[in-house]
Protein backbone atom coordinates (compact mmCIF):
# COMPACT_ATOMS: atom_id res chain seq x y z
CA UNK A 1 0.00 0.00 0.00
CA UNK A 2 1.41 3.38 -1.00
CA UNK A 3 1.45 6.00 1.80
CA UNK A 4 -0.64 9.11 1.28
CA UNK A 5 1.08 12.39 0.40
CA UNK A 6 -0.68 15.57 1.43
CA UNK A 7 -1.71 17.87 -1.40
CA UNK A 8 -0.23 21.09 0.02
CA UNK A 9 3.50 21.72 -0.32
CA UNK A 10 5.27 22.67 2.92
CA UNK A 11 8.15 25.14 3.23
CA UNK A 12 11.44 24.32 4.94
CA UNK A 13 13.46 27.49 5.48
CA UNK A 14 17.14 26.90 6.28
CA UNK A 15 19.33 29.55 7.85
CA UNK A 16 21.97 30.26 5.18
CA UNK A 17 24.84 30.33 7.70
CA UNK A 18 23.75 26.95 9.12
CA UNK A 19 23.66 25.49 5.58
CA UNK A 20 27.12 26.83 4.73
CA UNK A 21 28.51 25.41 7.96
CA UNK A 22 27.09 21.93 7.38
CA UNK A 23 28.22 21.59 3.77
CA UNK A 24 31.70 23.04 4.31
CA UNK A 25 32.54 20.26 6.74
CA UNK A 26 31.11 17.37 4.71
CA UNK A 27 33.02 14.56 3.13
CA UNK A 28 31.08 13.22 0.14
CA UNK A 29 32.77 9.81 0.45
CA UNK A 30 30.40 8.69 3.22
CA UNK A 31 27.04 9.79 4.49
CA UNK A 32 26.69 11.80 7.67
CA UNK A 33 23.71 13.29 9.42
CA UNK A 34 21.92 14.17 12.60
CA UNK A 35 19.07 16.25 13.91
CA UNK A 36 17.64 19.68 13.10
CA UNK A 37 17.17 22.52 15.57
CA UNK A 38 14.65 25.19 14.68
CA UNK A 39 11.01 26.16 15.02
CA UNK A 40 7.72 25.66 13.24
CA UNK A 41 5.79 28.32 11.37
CA UNK A 42 2.44 28.43 9.60
CA UNK A 43 3.85 27.20 6.27
CA UNK A 44 6.36 24.66 7.57
CA UNK A 45 9.63 24.55 9.43
CA UNK A 46 12.54 26.95 9.99
CA UNK A 47 15.95 25.26 10.51
CA UNK A 48 18.43 27.21 12.60
CA UNK A 49 21.10 24.54 13.16
CA UNK A 50 22.24 21.15 11.87
CA UNK A 51 23.45 19.05 14.82
CA UNK A 52 25.70 16.22 13.72
CA UNK A 53 25.18 12.78 15.25
CA UNK A 54 28.03 10.55 14.09
CA UNK A 55 27.36 7.04 12.81
CA UNK A 56 30.56 4.99 13.17
CA UNK A 57 29.18 2.48 10.65
CA UNK A 58 28.24 5.06 7.98
CA UNK A 59 29.22 4.22 4.42
CA UNK A 60 29.02 5.84 1.00
CA UNK A 61 25.28 5.21 0.76
CA UNK A 62 24.09 4.59 4.30
CA UNK A 63 23.68 6.54 7.52
CA UNK A 64 21.81 5.50 10.65
CA UNK A 65 20.93 8.13 13.22
CA UNK A 66 21.24 6.50 16.64
CA UNK A 67 18.70 7.56 19.28
CA UNK A 68 20.83 7.87 22.43
CA UNK A 69 23.64 9.98 20.88
CA UNK A 70 21.00 12.16 19.17
CA UNK A 71 19.12 12.67 22.42
CA UNK A 72 22.35 13.56 24.26
CA UNK A 73 23.40 16.00 21.52
CA UNK A 74 20.01 17.71 21.58
CA UNK A 75 20.01 18.02 25.37
CA UNK A 76 23.49 19.58 25.29
CA UNK A 77 22.43 22.18 22.71
CA UNK A 78 19.12 22.96 24.46
CA UNK A 79 21.00 23.68 27.72
CA UNK A 80 22.80 26.55 25.96
CA UNK A 81 19.58 28.26 24.82
CA UNK A 82 17.62 30.89 26.76
CA UNK A 83 14.79 29.39 28.82
CA UNK A 84 11.96 30.64 26.56
CA UNK A 85 13.72 30.12 23.24
CA UNK A 86 11.34 29.00 20.49
CA UNK A 87 14.06 26.68 19.15
CA UNK A 88 13.77 22.93 19.57
CA UNK A 89 13.88 19.62 17.72
CA UNK A 90 12.26 19.95 14.27
CA UNK A 91 13.57 16.94 12.39
CA UNK A 92 16.39 14.98 10.83
CA UNK A 93 19.10 15.53 8.20
CA UNK A 94 21.72 13.53 6.38
CA UNK A 95 23.82 13.64 3.25
CA UNK A 96 23.54 11.78 -0.02
CA UNK A 97 26.63 11.28 -2.23
CA UNK A 98 24.49 11.91 -5.33
CA UNK A 99 22.07 14.68 -6.34
CA UNK A 100 18.96 12.82 -5.19
CA UNK A 101 16.36 13.64 -2.56
CA UNK A 102 14.96 11.47 0.21
CA UNK A 103 14.97 7.75 -0.61
CA UNK A 104 12.14 5.34 0.12
CA UNK A 105 13.95 4.31 3.30
CA UNK A 106 14.29 7.99 4.29
CA UNK A 107 10.55 8.56 3.76
CA UNK A 108 9.64 5.49 5.82
CA UNK A 109 11.90 6.70 8.64
CA UNK A 110 10.34 10.18 8.52
CA UNK A 111 6.85 8.67 8.72
CA UNK A 112 7.92 6.45 11.63
CA UNK A 113 9.46 9.34 13.57
CA UNK A 114 6.46 11.60 12.87
CA UNK A 115 4.10 9.07 14.45
CA UNK A 116 5.92 9.59 17.78
CA UNK A 117 6.31 13.35 17.44
CA UNK A 118 3.67 15.81 18.62
CA UNK A 119 4.31 18.16 15.69
CA UNK A 120 5.36 18.05 12.06
CA UNK A 121 9.00 17.15 11.39
CA UNK A 122 11.33 17.91 8.48
CA UNK A 123 13.77 15.62 6.74
CA UNK A 124 16.49 17.52 4.90
CA UNK A 125 18.89 15.73 2.56
CA UNK A 126 22.11 17.52 1.66
CA UNK A 127 22.56 16.07 -1.82
CA UNK A 128 26.02 16.25 -3.41
CA UNK A 129 26.54 16.54 -7.15
CA UNK A 130 29.99 15.01 -7.80
CA UNK A 131 30.18 16.55 -11.30
CA UNK A 132 29.77 20.16 -10.15
CA UNK A 133 30.84 19.75 -6.51
CA UNK A 134 27.67 21.57 -5.43
CA UNK A 135 25.37 20.64 -2.56
CA UNK A 136 21.60 21.07 -2.74
CA UNK A 137 19.08 20.90 0.10
CA UNK A 138 16.10 18.65 -0.68
CA UNK A 139 13.44 17.60 1.76
CA UNK A 140 10.05 16.48 2.92
CA UNK A 141 7.91 17.09 5.97
CA UNK A 142 6.02 14.41 7.86
CA UNK A 143 3.20 14.53 10.38
CA UNK A 144 1.26 11.70 12.01
CA UNK A 145 2.73 9.14 9.65
CA UNK A 146 2.03 11.05 6.43
CA UNK A 147 4.63 12.71 4.21
CA UNK A 148 4.18 16.14 2.68
CA UNK A 149 6.04 17.57 -0.30
CA UNK A 150 8.35 20.40 0.73
CA UNK A 151 10.14 23.26 -0.93
CA UNK A 152 13.53 23.89 0.70
CA UNK A 153 14.92 27.43 0.64
CA UNK A 154 17.85 29.15 2.27
CA UNK A 155 17.27 32.42 4.09
CA UNK A 156 19.33 35.14 5.71
CA UNK A 157 16.28 36.25 7.67
CA UNK A 158 15.40 35.49 11.28
CA UNK A 159 12.73 32.87 12.04
CA UNK A 160 9.27 33.73 10.72
CA UNK A 161 7.09 35.95 12.91
CA UNK A 162 4.25 33.45 13.06
CA UNK A 163 6.02 31.07 15.47
CA UNK A 164 4.31 30.20 18.74
CA UNK A 165 5.81 28.48 21.76
CA UNK A 166 3.07 25.85 21.64
CA UNK A 167 4.44 24.83 18.23
CA UNK A 168 7.69 23.70 19.80
CA UNK A 169 8.71 20.20 20.67
CA UNK A 170 11.94 20.93 22.47
CA UNK A 171 13.25 17.57 23.47
CA UNK A 172 12.38 14.63 21.22
CA UNK A 173 14.82 13.47 18.57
Amino acid sequence: MRPAVAASRRLILIDADAWRTVIESRCAARESGGILLGCRHRDGIYVNQFIEVPDPQAQAASYLRLHRPASNALKAVLKTLPQHSPLGYVGEWHTHPAPVGPSGIDKRQARRISRRADDEIALVVAAHNPNSGEWKALGICAHRGRTHLATVEQTDLAPPDNVTETDQQRSQP
